[in-house]
């Protein structure tokens, strides 16, 4: 039950891995059913290393998960660990907002004439009270154009490059009452190609080897447009 979710099946020596695929740009909640039984099905997250359980139930020789995607979200179901359970149901994951940042300067290059041609990268600087919380605390920065990475007091938290834009930063805040977060944000190289177009070959400040832009094409949103917030989870 899913949405255009594809899967493709490798067997290992000792178990089976599934590499799962939901290439929709909204989220979606999905149930698929696998050709393995008697293992127990772990989430392998490629953005950052993490496994986790999953809930599920078998059928026969099939066990059935339950999946979350985040938009465009692919990952890996590892089958390794033998279990006696026919089913296991983990509590759902609980998102709520407690507070938005207000980080100056936030929307899109294009639609700034200083910024409009601009490629490269651009830090938005905010520091935060750590509000009370529970669970872990979720930096989730909205959207982003195309690139972003995040610093909490001068230490890399991450580098997030597709939607959502959200990134825990719990560790990195340990016992500290207020912090300071940057986020630098990283946009494509079409904007200044369409720029250059635009001036006399002296004065362009990159080269090519074919020239793809007229300088009339529409600009891509670049840049951190937001909003900003802090979610418990």
């Amino acid at each position: 039950k899913g949405e255009q979710i594809r899967a493709v099946h490798r067997e290992l020596t000792d178990g089976d891995i599934y590499w799962v695929n939901s290439p929709l740009a909204t989220g979606q909640s999905a149930e698929i059913s696998l050709r393995t039984s008697g293992l127990k099905p772990q989430k392998w997250n490629p953005m950052n290393g993490k496994v986790s359980d999953l809930s599920y139930w078998t059928d026969g020789d099939r066990t059935n998960v339950s999946l979350d995607f985040d938009p465009d979200d692919a990952f890996f179901i590892v089958f390794r660990e033998k279990t006696a359970e026919t089913s296991l149901d983990l509590p759902a994951k609980k998102s709520t907002l407690i507070k938005e940042l207000p980080v100056e300067g936030l929307g899109c290059w294009t639609e700034d004439p200083q910024t409009r041609y601009f490629s490269g990268t651009r830090s938005y600087m905010v520091s935060t009270e750590v509000p009370e919380y529970e669970g872990r605390l979720i930096l989730d920065l909205g959207q982003v154009c195309n690139l972003a990475q995040v610093f909490v007091d001068g230490q890399e938290a991450g580098i997030l490059w597709k939607a959502p834009f959200r990134i825990d930063i719990t560790d990195h805040i340990k016992d500290r009452k207020n912090i300071n977060i940057e986020i630098k944000v990283t946009n494509l190289w079409v904007n200044h190609l369409i720029g250059d177009a635009l001036k006399e070959p002296s004065q362009k400040s990159s080269y090519v080897s074919f020239d793809f832009y007229r300088g009339n094409e529409p600009l891509l949103k670049s840049g951190l447009i937001g909003p900003v917030k802090l979610i418990q989870q």
